[in-house]
């Protein structure tokens, strides 16, 4: 019996680090294809069978391994069809983006925006998304606080960011323009935002109004970062090294981005940038890791 259970613990053995210091939690290991136990050495399996512990059975280790390896390796095919498959009707309120992105898009190539119309579709985008909930000092406002945003938006230093489709080469020459316009954003809101010492507006707020505009940055919310995360980015804030893994991370991908992006346009007729689809498929990453743990 001891020889099957040896070999059933180097099935599907592979290279690992030997860290005895810390058996038994590290004597025993799940091999990365989801095939059942394995042992880092022999030292370390018979330190194992010592223990006063049960073997779990095989089949319930392959569902965990499976479930985990699912879940850390969603293709991007698979995260932006799921998303964007969540999107029913034409009423439904992840349309807002799209309303919101598509005004902007075509207000900067007639380039005579109306900029107090601007500011409606953009507050109902950001509320949509959940902007406006009662920790917001978006609420307190009425739809004239984005004024300010929009008319900056417009300024001809961020005219690369209209005319370029961030991601899709090496585009690494805007992202001292996008931080520019972060921080522009970010004062233009400040005021408001002092009124009821919101201590806002978030790295949130400024990436979803990036994302409905000129459609440059992934929305950094909490399933985005989770997402991001789980894949093994690492995130602090935003800043140039989080949109330097970004662009490198839509340049590794491209082919199956633009594979997406046609069969969505093919769809609903709008085209969806890059960071648009990049956003999709982390926050669905996030968001399904946050359903897995209840």
């Amino acid at each position: 019996m001891l020889p099957k259970l040896i070999q059933h613990l180097k099935r599907g053995q592979e290279k690992v680090k030997h860290e005895h210091a810390n058996w038994p939690n590290k004597a025993l290991h799940i091999d990365r294809k989801g095939r059942g136990l394995i042992a880092c050495c022999p030292f370390c399996v018979f330190r194992w069978l010592l223990q006063p512990m049960s073997l779990p059975a095989a089949s319930e280790l392959d569902r965990s391994a499976n479930k985990k390896l699912k879940m850390a390796y969603m293709s991007i095919k698979e995260g932006i069809q799921a998303y964007h498959s969540s999107i029913l009707g034409e009423h439904h309120r992840y349309r807002s983006w799209e309303h919101c992105y598509s005004y902007f898009q075509a207000a900067s190539i007639s380039e005579n925006a109306n900029h107090d119309y601007a500011a409606l579709p953009l507050g109902f985008y950001l509320a949509s998304l959940g902007m406006y909930r009662g920790s917001s000092f978006l609420l307190q406002h009425s739809y004239t606080v984005h004024l300010g945003v929009i008319d900056l938006l417009f300024e001809s230093r961020f005219s690369q960011l209209w005319k370029r489709e961030f991601g899709a080469n090496d585009d690494s020459d805007l992202i001292s323009v996008i931080l520019d316009a972060v921080e522009a954003i970010k004062k233009a809101y400040r005021d408001s935002a002092s009124l009821n010492n919101s201590g806002q507006p978030t790295d949130t707020l400024i990436t979803k109004v990036l994302l409905g505009t000129f459609g440059c940055l992934p929305a950094c919310d909490r399933y985005f970062i989770d997402g991001f995360k789980s894949t093994g980015f690492s995130y602090s804030y935003l800043n140039r090294k989080f949109i330097e893994r970004i662009l490198t991370f839509s340049q590794d991908n491209l082919r199956e981005l633009r594979e997406q992006q046609s069969v969505i346009e093919s769809i609903g007729g709008v085209r969806y940038p890059l960071m648009k689809l990049i956003d999709m498929y982390f926050w669905q990453a996030g968001y399904d890791r946050s359903d897995r743990r209840g």
